[in-house]
């Protein structure tokens, strides 16, 4: 609900969004809260132009959810 609240009604998680938070906590520069803000927004608005390729390590999840 927070961001939600910083973003807008249509913020979900994302694993981009996770992995994001957690290259950044792996390189000793955790994001601020604005950070993610401005990530997840130009990343949404991104992938509204050019959707985004599904993980690797999910393509077997998705492909047992389409069978």
């Amino acid at each position: 609900m927070f961001l939600k609240k910083l973003i807008g009604d249509y913020f979900h998680f994302t694993a981009f969004g996770v992995d994001w938070v957690d290259e950044r906590w792996m390189d000793g520069n955790p994001p601020t809260y604005q950070e993610f803000v401005d990530m997840w927004r130009a990343e949404y608005k991104r992938r509204q132009e050019t959707p985004a390729n599904p993980k690797e390590e999910w393509a077997y999840i998705n492909l047992c959810n389409n069978t």
